[in-house]
């Protein structure tokens, strides 16, 4: 059997029996993250069907979208996705209503369009003093305008200040404001978290990597209490975390790092892949190819990687980022997202210390009134490897917050970098597997009949091998339901050089 089920109920959609389909692979777009998607599905307008759909008919006269409806498709009796049904239009002369049914990232990509960090319901946390936590680290940045130099001439440009020999970060013990705590989130945690509101766990190696564990967001909001000198007692994570949404966030980590998000909506679980791993990994499907193809030219002319600069940060306002530019590059990888700069300097609170820290300068928020700081989350997404306590140059640990890999005296102390050139960098480090892949690769398109199977083990990351060919697949269309189940697919492959 192939149709729709409710899941809130159990009960079946009266349905023709054949669905047209497109599966797109999430690992060539940088700019998207896709999924399923049905061409138009046709619904008669019968009395179960105006019932499980919500009358569609009565709601799209009134003001306001009529709402997508939970839906799960089976194909050959088999649960293949959970997704949804998005309302397309209703023709009264057939007596059929249009819907699409979206799943994977496209149905998740619906529910968060427009879904702000800022506004998630995330959880209130203590606040700790000490240079980590589970969730967050409090490690110094250089910011001479956080504050506001006429409301608070007493600051004293480190945001996080951690003074020789202490343990915890320095708070202020009367009026005077001289330091400030601002917490900078880490990515793998608040990224379980966020996925957890939408009902999806998340797993993949590059979770795990302990080096991507202390990947942190730079953050604007102080925990200064609204009212006296102190600092707050707890916070809720939304609260310091930019004005961005999700959704960019995952399309800023996917761009930075050449990541890919592979849904299983059945068992919602998500599989956070690098592609440089995909590319690597040994093993391949069969398939059973028909005797014709067609070959399309590879129109690529390489690739440009760059950051998109925060046009607040007066330190960049003279200090481009470096791109890298690959062959001629034509297709430009640009996450609306950058870095710090790191700067080894004078320590302007304790005399004879030198250190290396990040450095901006912009606009910070402060509850306290008497500050009259604007509350600015700031607009764009910016990270910074924690790299643990290090030395300074009188032999001081302190926590470093760090786009680079070395510490104040130079030695090496991570693997990754958040800059796109050099060793180190998010090109070498993480893109050129993959590019070099999608520069090479010949791409042809392919008829080739799956059995049921083989259809709903389909998987991005493995390669396919056809007629002694290695490929992976970008894009499969084909018909669901019919008496024979499955349509002969329409596979766009790209070929892997070997």
């Amino acid at each position: 059997m192939t149709g729709f089920q409710i899941p809130d109920t159990g009960e079946w959609l009266d349905f023709g029996d054949t669905i047209g389909l497109e599966i797109r692979s999430p690992l060539f777009d940088f700019d998207t993250i896709p999924g399923v998607l049905s061409y138009p599905v046709a619904f008669t307008d019968t009395a179960r069907n105006r019932r499980l759909l919500g009358f569609p008919a009565v709601r799209a006269r009134r003001r306001g979208a009529v709402p997508a409806v939970e839906a799960d498709l089976y194909i050959g009796g088999a649960l293949w996705r959970r997704g949804t049904l998005k309302y397309k239009e209703f023709d009264s002369d057939k007596g059929e209503y249009s819907y699409q049914f979206q799943a994977d990232a496209d149905a998740l990509g619906e529910r968060i369009q427009d879904v702000l960090l800022s506004e998630l319901a995330l959880p209130t946390l203590p606040v700790q003093l000490v240079s980590e936590t589970a969730d967050y680290v409090l490690a110094p940045v250089r910011n001479v305008a956080f504050y506001d130099k006429d409301k608070n001439k007493d600051w004293g440009q480190v945001v996080n200040y951690y003074a020789p020999g202490a343990a915890t970060v320095a708070t202020n013990p009367g009026p005077a404001q001289v330091h400030t705590v601002v917490p900078l989130l880490k990515v793998v945690p608040l990224l379980r978290r966020c996925f957890a509101l939408y009902g999806y766990e998340l797993r993949g190696a590059w979770l795990e990597d302990p080096e991507i564990q202390q990947l942190v967001v730079y953050s604007l909001t102080s925990l200064d209490e609204a009212a006296g000198s102190g600092v707050a007692s707890q916070f809720n994570l939304a609260t310091v975390l930019p004005d961005v949404r999700l959704a960019d966030l995952l399309l800023v980590l996917q761009q930075l790092f050449a990541l890919g998000f592979v849904f299983n909506p059945v068992r919602r679980l998500v599989e956070v892949v690098a592609l440089r791993d995909v590319v690597a990994q040994a093993g391949y499907a069969p398939r059973v190819p028909g005797l014709a193809y067609r070959d399309v030219a590879n129109e690529g002319d390489g690739f440009t990687l760059a950051f998109t600069a925060d046009t607040d940060d007066e330190l960049l306002k003279s200090n481009a980022w470096p791109e890298v530019v690959i062959g001629g590059g034509k297709e430009k990888i640009q996450p609306a997202a950058d870095t710090l700069r790191m700067v080894r300097e004078a320590d302007p609170l304790t005399p004879g210390r030198q250190w290396l820290v990040p450095a901006t300068e912009q606009a910070g928020y402060s509850a306290r009134p008497d500050f009259e700081q604007t509350d600015v989350r700031g607009g764009q997404l910016r990270f910074l490897f924690y790299r643990g306590l290090q030395l300074d140059s009188q032999g001081d640990r302190y926590p470093l917050a760090s786009s680079g890999t070395v510490n104040y005296a130079g030695a090496t102390i991570g693997r990754y970098a958040l800059e796109w050139g050099g060793p180190a960098g998010l090109y070498a480090q993480w893109h050129k597997p993959w590019l070099d892949f999608r520069t090479n690769a010949r791409t042809e398109e392919r008829t080739i009949a799956l059995t049921l199977g083989e259809f709903l083990a389909l998987d991005p990351t493995r390669k396919d091998l056809v007629q002694g060919l290695l490929f992976f697949w970008e894009r499969i269309s084909l018909t669901v339901g019919g008496p024979q189940t499955l349509a002969p697919a329409t596979i766009t492959y790209h070929q892997v050089a070997r």
